[in-house]
């Protein structure tokens, strides 16, 4: 798989819902994977849990980390396995 591909088609869907929703200040990280991943997270859940959640995964919001981490390590850092399937 090219992930350079990969990574710039995230970047054009997360600059497309930026430009069509605006600016939140929840998305705001310099890095989109991590910005998406967010989105994913606050669904259905609350805020403080979708911080917790991106804390335990810090240093691992890239593409190629979060399709070689194993889906029971998602799961322990997101403590959902509904989102991280």
């Amino acid at each position: 798989m090219r992930w350079g591909i990969v990574v710039e088609q995230l970047t054009v869907l997360y600059q497309n819902l930026k430009r069509r929703y605006g600016e939140f200040h929840w998305w705001n990280d310099e890095n989109p994977i991590k910005n998406l991943v967010s989105m994913i997270l606050i669904q259905q859940t609350t805020e403080a849990n979708a911080k917790r959640a991106l804390e335990q995964l810090e240093g691992r919001l890239t593409i190629h980390s979060l399709l070689e981490m194993p889906v029971e390590d998602l799961q322990e850092c997101i403590r959902f396995k509904q989102k991280s399937l």
